[in-house]
């Protein structure tokens, strides 16, 4: 039978994959007891050529899609695994974690939804952080990811009684699904590591902050049902940030900057927070978002 079915969206991540692969490699758990497949958006560097060379031979499927959230639903759509798990090609697991994962699956059948600690790394491996986890709170979640992505494992169950992941949605993808599944199923923390998320400059959450600020408040909003002043805070100031980019945190040198900042990045909550419309206006607003 066939346990796990790992989940790898890719597009032009050569540079990574291998390492993701080998990191499946190093599970120590039996061959026959998971299946890798790589869901593509039609890479043109050297990922085919390393992944046709790994001896995981995974499921490769590589051909244009409509972002992160497809590429994981197409795989999602062909897994045969019991339990999901979903990495993105440059993140990668932790030594044996998915043995001590597997461990606790089969004593507990009962546990749909489990996730451990993370760390953060950047683009070379080097140790940045631990990963900011928390006891599970769905609430919470409107306020903070604190779920890392890649240290997540739901069952089956989760998305034949969800559904798949929202493809309207880009950067706030993973935070939506844990909203939605977390009204049917109980998420449980288990004390190990499971996996390293890399931060970077080229990724999606560092290019695009205040996109994915927005798409979270929103997801947040609708999930959850109230607004958070958190993110509300946060899509204020990347908005100031955007409009006059010498007023950016790592620019200030002067209380007198200093203090504009924040007159700037207070008027800017108020006037937010008052909106009749808000959620059109976070729609609208993220349809004209530039990159920052």
């Amino acid at each position: 039978m066939i346990e796990f079915t790992f989940i790898i969206p890719s597009y032009q991540q050569g540079r990574f994959i291998r390492r993701c692969l080998d990191s499946i490699w190093d599970q120590g758990l039996p061959r026959e007891s998971y299946e890798v497949m790589i869901m593509d958006g039609g890479s043109k560097d050297e990922t085919a050529s390393i992944v046709s060379n790994h001896p995981l031979q995974p499921t490769f499927i590589s051909e244009p899609d409509r972002g992160q959230a497809h590429a994981v639903n197409k795989g999602l759509a062909q897994a045969k695994g019991q339990y999901i798990a979903w990495i993105n090609s440059d993140d990668y697991y932790h030594p044996k974690a998915f043995f001590f994962l597997r461990e606790y699956l089969l004593k507990h059948p009962e546990a749909k939804v489990v996730y451990g600690d993370g760390d953060i790394v950047d683009e070379n491996e080097r140790y940045v952080c631990p990963y900011p986890t928390e006891d599970w709170n769905h609430n919470r979640l409107a306020d903070k990811c604190f779920l890392c992505q890649p240290s997540v494992i739901f069952h089956r169950d989760v998305f034949e009684t969800v559904g798949m992941l929202d493809e309207d949605l880009h950067l706030a993808l993973d935070l939506e699904y844990w909203m939605r599944a977390g009204r049917e199923f109980s998420f449980t923390r288990l004390p190990i590591k499971v996996a390293c998320s890399r931060h970077y400059e080229g990724t999606k959450s560092n290019t695009r902050p205040l996109q994915m600020q927005i798409e979270a408040l929103l997801v947040g909003h609708k999930h959850i049902g109230r607004w958070s002043r958190r993110r509300l805070w946060s899509v204020t100031e990347n908005r100031l940030i955007i409009k006059k980019p010498k007023l950016a945190p790592e620019m200030i040198h002067s209380n007198r900057e200093h203090l504009l900042f924040w007159t700037y990045k207070i008027a800017g909550y108020l006037r937010l927070r008052s909106r009749p419309s808000l959620s059109k206006y976070l729609e609208k607003l993220l349809q004209e978002s530039p990159s920052r």
